[in-house]
């Protein structure tokens, strides 16, 4: 598993932390994988966001880290420590996000691979393990997916032309245009448009595969205003782009 690189830290929703100091947090992690399936041996890179919501009884603060446990890295490289200064900790109720961007060279050894990582909050400084705020539901301290792993078939590279896609208009309103280039052709092809948070939207079936300069319109009147991630999936090679939704 190749690291491509890490994205600053995203909060939603946080409002003003309490300046009473927590006696216990209840402190629950989910995390949303872009795909249920995983694949390796080429350029596929994934997005995963984990969650970490406040349920209470008492706010996180400023000082606080949270440390994180991802179970996709080794090498004493799996913890990984929040610092919450820069939003002001996180009051009951509130969450936060943090999102990661990883890219698979090889399958685990166990495949499907049960995917667990586990979060937990300290006062202050975390290399004092007594200083870990104590969690009345630690249940929810834990979240597992099972994400088989598949091997690439082929390079996206080798298969859509470098710099060939792109999306007009942008931003748009009712419909966008995907244009792309295809170096060969191809025996299945997909749509995919998804939200922020990796959420699928919309996903169509591409009836020509044909080598050459290939063009979909996708209807998107219904989809709200935001930024948006176009999927083209290709014989399991995926290239991405960004455009946004505008009315």
């Amino acid at each position: 598993m190749k690291r491509i690189y890490l994205l600053m830290i995203l909060f939603v929703a946080l409002g003003a932390a309490n300046t009473v100091q927590a006696q216990s947090v209840d402190l629950r992690v989910r995390h949303a994988i872009i795909s249920d399936t995983m694949f390796y041996g080429g350029t596929t890179a994934h997005i995963v966001q984990w969650n970490f919501i406040n349920n209470g009884p008492d706010a996180l603060l400023a000082t606080d880290t949270i440390v994180l446990e991802r179970a996709y890295f080794t090498n004493g490289n799996n913890r990984l420590r929040l610092n919450l200064s820069s939003i002001g900790g996180i009051a009951v109720g509130d969450s936060a996000s943090y999102r990661d961007t990883i890219q698979w060279t090889s399958a685990p050894a166990q495949n499907p691979f049960n995917w667990c990582d586990t979060v937990a909050a300290y006062r202050g400084s975390t290399s004092n393990m007594a200083n870990i705020i104590p969690d009345p539901s630690p249940s929810n301290n834990v979240v597992c997916k099972t994400i088989p792993f598949v091997m690439q078939s082929s390079s996206v590279a080798n298969i859509v032309a470098e710099n060939s896609m792109a999306v007009y208009p942008n931003p748009a309103t009712n419909n966008i245009t995907i244009s792309y280039n295809l170096n060969a052709s191809a025996n299945n092809g997909a749509i995919i448009l998804r939200n922020l948070v990796g959420q699928v939207v919309h996903q169509e079936a591409i009836a020509d595969n044909a080598k050459g300069n290939r063009q979909v319109t996708v209807d998107v009147s219904g989809l709200a205003v935001g930024i948006y991630t176009a999927e083209l999936n290709v014989d399991g090679a995926k290239a991405v782009t960004k455009f946004s939704v505008a009315k």
